[in-house]
This record gives C-alpha cells, structure tokens and sequence, in this order.
C-alpha cells in the first residue's frame, strides 16, 4: 500500500487504523460510517454498479472478515442484525483522513466468445465439474460470470457461491474459505474447517461452488472437489 493509496480512519479524534483506499473493505467502510446498510445496497454501493456482481456473495463476506480484523485493535467491528442491515460498532464517532478512492471500474463487455460461453454452458448442464483452463488474463473469470449470470435465469442450475482464492497463501486456507462463502457458522472447539464444511455440504440443498484463481492450490483443490 502506497502513501497516496492510504486511508486513515479515526475515533474520537484519534486514528486508529490504515486502510488501502483501493479496496473493497474500504468502500464497505465508506458505506457503513453514513449508517446501517442493508445486504442488497451494500453490494451496489461497494462495487460502484446500479447491478449486483455475479462474484459478489464471496467478496462481500471475504471483505468483512477482513475488515473487521484490520479494526478490532481499534474496538470497531461491522455486525449484522435480524433484518439483514450491516452496522458498524463503534467506541467512539468515527471519520476519514484523506480524500476518498475512485469508484471501481465496471467489468468490461464480452466480446466474441460465443462459442465459449455455449461449451461452458453444456458443461455445466451435463457435469458436476467444470474447468477452465488457460493463460492468465484470458477471461477466465469474466466467461464464468457471463454464464453464471445468464444460467441463474435461464436453466435450472442451483445456486452459485463464488470462492475468490487468488489471495490464500496455503491450502490450509482453502476450507475456511469456502466455509466464509457459504455462511457456514463456527464448528465445536477442536473441530477442523474440513469436517465443519463437509458436514454443512452434506445438509443444504445442492450448490453451484466456483473455485477462482485456483492455480497454485491445484492439489488442495483437487482433493476438495474429490472429498
């Protein structure tokens, strides 16, 4: 994080904690410090659209996790109420040192792909699992929103969770984050994240899971899949 990227945040006065002002956890902060958010307003404040993202549900619940670590030492944290509206929790009033980031650019229009976008779309309707491969920056992730987006209206396919997994550092990480993904609660002391998730998959109706950015977790992943 640069100087110029840099967001500060302060209580009371005081700051208490340094934000990158490029990302999502910041925007969701801009959003909550004007007061409670519902979940469906987040998602078109966050991500600067007048449409929720095909990826967001994942980002979303990523991004608050890591908020609400970046400001625990300063006795801040984002909760949920009954009514699904996010709040911030504060000791104190909170403001912003700084000027505000540029809203996040739009995703770019996909352009001759049809074919693709056709092959991936049988795929899904003709196999439990999928997989795209090629050269980064492709469009990878851009043909599987494009499709995602489409097939929630137009087939029967069930619900699609996104799992962004370009920023885990290990494959220890990986249960835990697709557990964060699809709002798998807390297992008993001493329980792994594998057996928690395992156990929730085996109780919800089925789940169209996306693994993104996958490439240096291919094992971890494959071992997933399998399990």
């Amino acid at each position: 994080m640069t100087k110029r990227h840099a967001r500060h945040l302060t209580c009371a006065g005081r700051r208490v904690a340094t934000l990158d002002g490029r990302t999502l956890g910041w925007r969701i902060l801009e959003a909550l410090l004007a007061g409670p958010v519902v979940r469906d307003v987040l998602y078109t404040t966050a991500w600067s659209l007048p449409y929720r993202p095909p990826s967001s549900d994942n980002a979303l619940y990523v991004a608050i996790h890591r908020l609400r670590k970046q400001l625990a030492g300063a006795g801040v944290t984002v909760e949920a109420d009954g009514a699904g509206a996010y709040h911030l929790i504060t000791p104190g009033p909170l403001a912003i040192e700084g000027d505000a980031p540029r809203p996040a650019p739009a995703p770019a229009p996909l352009f001759g792909r049809k074919r693709a976008l056709e092959a991936l779309q049988h795929g899904l309707a003709s196999s439990r699992l999928v997989t795209l491969t090629g050269p980064g920056g492709v469009g990878k992730t851009r043909l599987a929103e494009a499709v995602l987006a489409s097939a929630a209206q137009t087939t029967g396919l069930p619900p699609a969770v996104w799992v962004e997994l370009g920023e885990l550092r290990g494959p220890r990480e990986l249960s835990a984050a697709v557990a964060v993904a699809l709002g798998v609660p807390p297992g008993r002391t001493g329980e792994s994240d594998e057996a928690v998730l395992l156990r929730h998959l085996s109780r919800r109706p089925p789940v169209l899971l996306v693994l993104d950015n996958a490439e240096h977790l291919l094992a971890a992943v494959r071992g997933a899949v399998a399990a």
